[in-house]
């Protein structure tokens, strides 16, 4: 009896650290297991499965099919914008002009910027990953100085801000000296003025081949609104300030369901999926400087 009452005390110290290791006492204590000890301890079912589960939703496929083949889009031979893109910018190749070739270029008195400006996807021949590149003609840097914003703008990182990681000055474009900024690639991006705006000023003969853009609702609205905030608060608390809040340098992106931002913006229940994020940020820092 004395032998057995240890038994019973070391199975109640086992089970006080691990309570899961002893949870029903054992046959040599000279007791019965439960009747339901058996149903208890079994595993769960496992849920049932198709091949369905297998392969990703069709949606997700043909976004994924989509933004792949904008990665590694290339301007051919035969392309007339392929004269004046330069092969090589730097460690950057394969560039493709990301501007509206359809539309006349903004002039520089009325843009946000103030001077001609140009965006391109490329490739980096350093990790291999999708930048782009804005380049803003007939800029003259003053001091080396002026790209100092340049450094504090590369620690930011926000999912509402494109991440900016460097700029420079090459000649490498038709020979004349210009700046350049690399910020974050997302194909398939478009901006608010584009997807919202950009109808209103199309004139009646483009309008009725254009489709309408989609209604504003107010869930679209203050899913916007709350990932501005986000995102400035972010931008403030690095010291520095968001000098070009404009409609088109705000892009629109889809964060989930695999919905690109055309079709999310059709359908109400999936607003709160888009993402907007601020794009062109650390620009005017450097040509304001």
């Amino acid at each position: 009896q004395q032998q057995q009452q240890q038994q019973r005390d070391a199975a109640l110290a086992a089970a006080a650290f691990a309570p899961f290791a002893v949870r029903y006492p054992t046959y040599a204590e000279g007791m019965r297991l439960p009747h339901n000890a058996a149903t208890e301890m079994a595993a769960p079912p496992a849920p049932p499965t198709s091949v369905d589960s297998f392969t990703a939703d069709a949606l997700l496929f043909d976004e994924l099919k989509r933004r792949t083949a904008l990665l590694y889009a290339t301007v051919s031979d035969g392309d007339p914008r392929a004269a004046a893109v330069p092969r090589t910018v730097r460690s950057y190749h394969s560039l493709v002009p990301l501007d509206d070739a359809s539309r006349p270029p903004t002039p520089p008195s009325q843009g946000v910027f103030g001077y001609h400006t140009h965006t391109y996807k490329a490739l980096n021949s350093a990790d291999g990953l999708a930048y782009t590149l804005r380049r803003v003609d007939h800029f003259r840097l003053r001091s080396e100085r002026a790209l100092a914003p340049v450094a504090a703008w590369c620690r930011v990182r926000h999912p509402n801000v494109v991440a900016l990681h460097d700029a420079f000055v090459t000649k490498d474009f038709n020979n004349s000296s210009c700046v350049c900024f690399v910020h974050d690639y997302h194909p398939g991006a478009v901006t608010l003025h584009e997807r919202f705006l950009a109808y209103r000023t199309l004139s009646p003969q483009a309008r009725a081949h254009t489709s309408p853009p989609p209604p504003l609702t107010e869930a679209l609205l203050w899913s916007f609104v709350c990932q501005l905030v986000c995102a400035l608060r972010a931008v403030h608390a690095a010291g520095l300030a968001v000098r070009a809040l404009h409609p088109t340098k705000v892009l629109l992106t889809a964060a989930h369901h695999g919905v690109h931002a055309g079709a999310a913006a059709h359908q109400d229940e999936h607003a709160p999926a888009l993402r907007i994020r601020i794009a062109a940020c650390g620009v005017l820092d450097v040509l304001q400087c």
